[in-house]
Order: C-alpha cells, then sequence, then structure tokens
C-alpha cells in the first residue's frame, strides 16, 4: 500500500511468532519484509517501524555489493568490521538509525518492487519517494535522487510556462471529474492534491532548491489556518522559518504583482505614442489616424484593466496574481460577442490577444522574481 503524506506510513501487521515468519537468531527477532527478502542475500537492513510503538525490528534480505555499489556512505559503513553485527540465518545484519518505512520503500523502489507512474502533483507521488529521497541525500545515493528529483521538479518545476502546464493539467482533470459526476448523477468531489508542506519538508531535507518557488508560492496561496481532504497542508510540517517566509513572502509577492502586473501595465497603456502591438494594426484603428499604427483600442483597454484591478485589487495581490493571469488572458481571448462584456464590444480581438501576451510576458517576470520574493538565498538546507 502506498504511503500518503496525509495519513503518515502505514501501521505494520501484528506481530508474527512462529520461526516461519521471523527470522530467530540467538540475540534477534526481525519481522522480515514481504517484498525484499532474498534468499541468496548476505546482509539483512533492519530498522524500527515510526508507525508502531512496541519497538519491533523490521527488515530486508538483500546484497551487500548492491548497496555498496548505490552509497559510499553504506559502503564504508559494510567495510567495518561484522564483529559488532548480529547474523541472521548465515546473513549479516546492520541496524539503520532511520524509519523502516523509509528504509522499506528506498530498497522496494530500487529493486524495482514500487512503480511510480502518476500524472502530475498526483497525491501519492510525494509519499511514495518521501523516504528514498531523505536516505538518497544521507547516504549519497546519487543514482536514487537522480531518478526521483526530476519527479518532483515535473510536480514543482522551476520554469512558469511548466507551471502553466501544470494548473492547466489540474483544471482538465477536475473538469473531467465534475463531468463524470454530472454524467452519473453524483456529487462532485474535486480530485486531491499534494500537500505542499509535506513537498517542502522532502525538498529540504534531500536539498532541492529547484522545488522551491513553486512550492512557497502554492503555500502562499494557500490559507495557512488548515488544510481541506481535497488540499491538505499539514502545517505541523512547517518550521516557524517557513511561516516566516511565507508571512514576508506575502507582502512582497502583492509588492511585486502591483509593479509587474499593475503599474507596468497601465503604463504601457497609457503611452499613447508608442503602439501596443509590434507589426500589428488594430482592426479598430481609422484611416485617419494621425499616429502609425495607433491602436485605437489602449483608451477603453486602459479604463477596463484599471477597474478590473480596482474591483479584484486584494486577491490579485495577496492571494494568486499568476492564477488571476490566466484566468483574465482566457477572459480576454473570448471571441467577439460570445461573452457579450464591453470590453469584447469595445476592444478589437487583436488588441485583446495583445494584451494577454504583455500580461504573461509580466507574469513570467513576477515568476522569475519568487526566490527573492521568499528570500531562498539564505535558506540553509
Amino acid at each position: 500500500m502506498p504511503l500518503s503524506p496525509q495519513t503518515g506510513p502505514s501501521r505494520p501487521k501484528r506481530q508474527r511468532t512462529d520461526d516461519s515468519d521471523l527470522g530467530v537468531a540467538s540475540t534477534r527477532s526481525v519481522v522480515r519484509d514481504e517484498k525484499i527478502w532474498y534468499d541468496d542475500g548476505n546482509i539483512v537492513v533492519c530498522a524500527v517501524s515510526i508507525g508502531n510503538g512496541e519497538g519491533l525490528l523490521y527488515g530486508c534480505r538483500c546484497h551487500a555489493s548492491v548497496l555498496a555499489e548505490l552509497s559510499p556512505v553504506l559502503k564504508a559503513r559494510l567495510a567495518l568490521p561484522s564483529a559488532e553485527d548480529d547474523m541472521l540465518d548465515g546473513a549479516r545484519c546492520i541496524d539503520l538509525d532511520d524509519a523502516w518505512e523509509d528504509v522499506r520503500d528506498t530498497l522496494r523502489l530500487l529493486y524495482g518492487r514500487i512503480s511510480i507512474a502518476f500524472e502530475r502533483r498526483h497525491h501519492e507521488t510525494i509519499g511514495l519517494i518521501a523516504g528514498s529521497l531523505r536516505l538518497a541525500a544521507k547516504y549519497e545515493m546519487d543514482e536514487i535522487l537522480l531518478q526521483l528529483a526530476p519527479l518532483l521538479e515535473r510536480d514543482w518545476p522551476i520554469e512558469y510556462a511548466e507551471w502553466e502546464r501544470s494548473e492547466a493539467e489540474l483544471k482538465r482533470r477536475d473538469e473531467e471529474q465534475k463531468n463524470a459526476a454530472e454524467r452519473d448523477g453524483l456529487p462532485f468531489v474535486q480530485n486531491v492534491q499534494q500537500d505542499p508542506a509535506a513537498v517542502l519538508q522532502v525538498a529540504q531535507q534531500a536539498r532541492i532548491r529547484s522545488v522551491l518557488p513553486a512550492v512557497f508560492y502554492e503555500l502562499c496561496r494557500r490559507d495557512i489556518g488548515g488544510g481541506t481532504k481535497e488540499r491538505p497542508l499539514n502545517t505541523a510540517l512547517l518550521s516557524r522559518d517557513d511561516f516566516q517566509r511565507i508571512t514576508i513572502g506575502r507582502e512582497r509577492l502583492a509588492a511585486a504583482t502591483q509593479k509587474h502586473l499593475v503599474e507596468r501595465i497601465l503604463h504601457h497603456l497609457s503611452r499613447s505614442h508608442v503602439p501596443l502591438l509590434d507589426g500589428e494594426q488594430c482592426t479598430k484603428a481609422g484611416a485617419g489616424d494621425s499616429e502609425r499604427n495607433r491602436s485605437a483600442c489602449i483608451q477603453p483597454l486602459h479604463e477596463w484593466w484599471g477597474e478590473l484591478y480596482v474591483r479584484n485589487a486584494p486577491y490579485i495581490s495577496h492571494k494568486d496574481p499568476l492564477g488571476a493571469v490566466d484566468r483574465v488572458c482566457q477572459f480576454l481571448l473570448v471571441r467577439e460577442g460570445a461573452g457579450g462584456h464591453v470590453v469584447h464590444v469595445r476592444v478589437c480581438e487583436v488588441c485583446r490577444g495583445a494584451l494577454a501576451r504583455l500580461m504573461r510576458s509580466q507574469a513570467q517576470k513576477l515568476w522569475d522574481e519568487l526566490p527573492k520574493v521568499f528570500d531562498l538565498n539564505t535558506l540553509l538546507i
């Protein structure tokens, strides 16, 4: 059963007591892993479960050569004399002070006994890879880091264009879920999303800095007071430093939004001697216009954008400015007459498209400032 960041590791089955289920030696008993227990293995990796308060030892019987090739840290550990280690059925036992669930998931991943093929930001992804990422960073398992880090970077990308694709995929999945519910006469339930607090914790533990801007942005637009079933948020995983970055980041994000998405766009629309469009002619511009390529739509666009911001300032600035950009751009690109809104009547399709492109270019600049907004250069991980 996959681990879940919402529920934590599954509780182990009750302790087995017969010798066929328990590896028994003179000094220890080990609950064998059901998937990683190879008869030809020459080492048993043991750890205590964090989900079981009885102090039971769980173990995987595997191959020392595989561990030594994977991790220079474990290679050095295995090279030490084994006098202090117990033996179990002829195999050397080593104890790790890590959570058994992390050890189990790492070895199952290494031996191909775990499959991870989820869509973007699937809620089970983080639970499946968290333990392996923690151990990969601790024991310098570069092969596992190279395999798993791209999954986090896919879900929490460093590029704005990839963030837009990820957001669009989430919306598409919810829309498909809604349509299916309506078709079957069932209530609509949103798809469960990843817990950004769990993602942040793992990214810091595994030192994957590339995902931090996107994760902190997601935390910034969430209600830190608590999550929901569909949008979980375990604030117990956030440190005091995390909370400070989120709080200060919201203030800086509002200021950056004001600069990039309000002032600069209004300034651009106010430049009467500079055309809104490069090489394109406004379809409402008359032949007698005194200025070459002067857009007759600039003034109504200026008025509309100013009014739009005044009405929606708190949401645009403090919650989700990038989401607001996407919604406004989609609204602008509705064909003339389809929406019946005044902006579709007074502003031609060419100029509305130009404003949408301008907004996305300014959103890109806002995105590029996220490391500065959250002061990530000072974050030590």
